[in-house]
């Protein structure tokens, strides 16, 4: 279908597209969104990649969810078929809500939203007291967060200068205009503001675990990125927290290879986290559609490190 759309032979034309959505009223912005779609799949470099070819697709009843940051439907797709899965109790006339993308901060994703969506998110997350992905460290041991009135600890109460509010500010800006590959410097930077779960830290720590120059993967995973994922759970129902575990199950076969006589103490502790993955999959209810069970048969394959090679890695969220 991408290829299609990306050849201009799509036979969906966005005419018959609107008819099908059945929704008039919302032919101007379907049109304005199909053509952003296309323009943005012309510039995309991952088309190149196979996975994303057949990774994308347009859900026209799907497509009529609103957004919010703190969704109460989880989705996922098995073949053409796309399927909602309420993530928590939903009262009758009570909106059904999906998140359009992945986990930021909050300055950043209200203006992605209103960049590439034409709205301002205020969802749950973005309209609270506090942003849970932007937390900085207090001298007391607790966690500062901006809040309407400022930036305050919730441990002492402590309300933060304006000069330490700019400190917060420029430390995440330094580490945004730091090359990716090298972000995780910042993590181990002893003057650091930012706290462990503030999210460029973990996006930076989780793209360092898959570099062949990490020393230290497994350690990393089992003391920072693992407790931090299922810390993040709490405030968004993503699927961070099971890829993190497969990807910590791959790490693990990996490191076999290196060091053979620690293979069934590794394969041991992947199935492990292979399966930690799979019933938290199931809870978002990914384990009716076969889809948890097909994520964790391509996991269980590479328990043999001869299938390493054709094993594809990906981020997920």
């Amino acid at each position: 279908m991408v290829r299609s759309i990306y050849d201009n032979t799509a036979f969906c034309s966005v005419k018959f597209a609107t008819e099908l959505a059945q929704n008039h009223q919302r032919d101007e912005e379907f049109s304005e969104h199909v053509k952003f779609i296309y323009e943005d799949f012309k510039e995309d470099k991952t088309l190149l990649n196979p996975y994303f070819i057949d990774g994308y697709a347009v859900f026209i009843a799907c497509s009529l969810a609103n957004h919010s940051c703190k969704e109460n439907i989880g989705w996922h797709t098995v073949g053409d078929v796309m399927y909602w899965t309420a993530l928590v109790d939903i009262p009758k006339g009570t909106e059904i809500t999906i998140s359009y993308t992945f986990p930021s901060i909050r300055p950043k994703r209200i203006q992605y939203f209103q960049d590439n969506y034409g709205f301002i998110c205020d969802c749950p997350l973005c309209s609270g007291p506090i942003d849970p992905w932007r937390a900085f460290k207090c001298s007391c041991g607790g966690i500062i967060y901006p809040e309407p009135e400022g930036y305050k600890c919730h441990s002492c109460e402590y309300i933060c200068t304006e000069e330490e509010i700019n400190q917060f500010n420029e430390e995440e800006d330094f580490i945004i205009d730091m090359e990716k590959l090298k972000r995780h410097k910042a993590y181990y930077n002893p003057l650091r503001k930012m706290h462990d779960t503030h999210l460029f830290l973990f996006k930076a720590m989780r793209k360092y675990v898959s570099l062949k120059s990490c020393p230290n993967p497994l350690e990393i995973f089992e003391q920072y990125l693992i407790p931090v994922a299922k810390y993040q759970v709490q405030f968004s129902h993503g699927r961070v927290f099971a890829a993190v575990l497969e990807q910590y199950g791959v790490a693990l076969i990996k490191y076999s290879k290196i060091m053979p006589d620690l293979y069934e103490y590794c394969k041991n502790k992947a199935l492990e986290s292979f399966q930690m993955a799979y019933d938290y999959r199931c809870s978002l209810g990914m384990g009716r559609t076969g889809y948890a069970a097909a994520v964790l048969q391509e996991h269980l394959d590479i328990l043999d490190p001869k299938n390493l090679n054709n094993f594809v890695e990906y981020d997920e969220y």
